[in-house]
């Protein structure tokens, strides 16, 4: 506190924030573990800022260069459940355009820019200079899915205030790989209602159809009996996040 006033008797302003909050606004842990930081002089016509994750929460690789845009120049660099850090330069007078030089790679997806602009990509523009390749794909070949059908019949849900109707396909589903010898396989259960099931309370306080309702779902199961359990209460349990009870909306 003291040495903040100090700085501003110099003309410079120093900030932190603890970003460690959850979904009520509440601080759950140490800034150390994530926050920001900014420092500014000559009447905010120049800053620096730094922003931070530690630990567990930093689930993504990458390494980038921005200049323009907002900032006058952004750094970011990535290490997979080690640490990120952003570093930003801010003054008034800055190049309007924004280009970027990085590499990223998230979920397998690696992605580069070469002086490209950020935030775009155009047809005409160079795969050298902006392009993407996932990883897997290029490794191992392609996935390739394919469906056999191993029952298919008619179904009912009984919810509180009907029962719906509803055809359920049972297949197994295959995706494969051509540079991979274990196919992933799975029993899964399609079902398409003839009438969606609404879900009241998400978002409105009627039984509208509309969005707020379910049309068809599909799962892992291998019989239809497994199938219309998992519907039902996959619905009775978005209705009570909603707000349903007992056969109720909120307004109700």
């Amino acid at each position: 506190m003291i040495f903040s006033k100090q700085l501003e008797r110099r003309g410079i302003w120093w900030h932190s924030q603890n970003l460690n909050e959850d979904s009520k606004g509440n601080i759950r842990g140490s800034k150390f573990w994530h926050g920001r930081s900014w420092l500014k002089w000559k009447e905010g016509a120049c800053g620096l800022g730094v922003k931070w994750i530690i630990g567990k929460q930093a689930c993504f690789c990458h390494a980038y260069v921005q200049v323009g845009g907002e900032d006058l120049l952004k750094i970011g660099i990535a290490l997979p459940w080690v640490f990120v850090l952003w570093f930003h330069v801010d003054m008034k007078h800055k190049r309007q355009e924004e280009m970027e030089i990085g590499l990223n790679l998230f979920k397998g997806l690696l992605s580069w820019k070469i002086w490209s602009r950020s935030n775009e990509w155009h047809m005409d523009t160079p795969r050298w200079r902006g392009g993407s390749l996932y990883i897997p794909d290029f490794i191992l070949g392609k996935r390739k899915y394919s469906s056999e059908t191993i029952d298919e019949d008619r179904v009912f849900i009984r919810m509180p205030e009907e029962c719906y109707h509803g055809n359920c396909r049972i297949s197994r589903d295959t995706w494969r790989r051509s540079r991979w010898p274990w196919p992933l396989i799975l029993t899964r259960a399609t079902i398409e209602l003839d009438k969606p099931i609404p879900i009241p309370g998400k978002g409105e306080n009627s039984w509208d159809q509309g969005d707020s309702a379910t049309y068809s779902m599909t799962m892992c199961a291998s019989t239809k009996e497994e199938a219309v359990l998992i519907l039902q209460n996959s619905v009775l349990d978005t209705r009570k996040r909603w707000g349903w009870r007992d056969g109720r909306t909120p307004s109700a």
